[in-house]
Formats: structure tokens, sequence, C-alpha cells
């Protein structure tokens, strides 16, 4: 929440759009903790200005595409 001023509204959409695909990937019985791993590893990546829903997904779930 501390990030949302920095990020567009389509940017905000689309992160949570990866959240809730990696949590649905993952099964969606996922502890707050790693929900929130996953939180920030797709706040990273778009601070470094990836937006893509699917390589934010794929971040999210620690399966970076490089």
């Amino acid at each position: 929440r501390a990030h949302a001023g920095s990020f567009t509204p389509e940017q905000l959409a689309a992160m949570t759009t990866a959240l809730e695909a990696g949590i649905a990937e993952s099964g969606g019985s996922l502890t707050e903790v790693r929900t929130r791993e996953m939180a920030q590893r797709i706040l990273r990546s778009a601070a470094e200005g990836i937006f893509a829903v699917d390589e934010l997904k794929q971040t999210a779930l620690g399966k970076d595409q490089s």
C-alpha cells in the first residue's frame, strides 16, 4: 500500500492480476507470509519497469524467466 502512489491504476491492476494468478496457481491456500513474499517479488519487478502479467506471475512464483 505504501507504494500505491508510485504506480498507475493500469500498473496496479497488472500487479494485482499477477498476484491473484500466482495464488491460484499455487493452489489458493498460501500462508500470509508466502503471499507477502509473492507480492514483494512483484513489487521488485514492477520497480524495474516490468508489468507483463505472466512475467510478474512467474516472478511471484519464483520461476523467473531469465
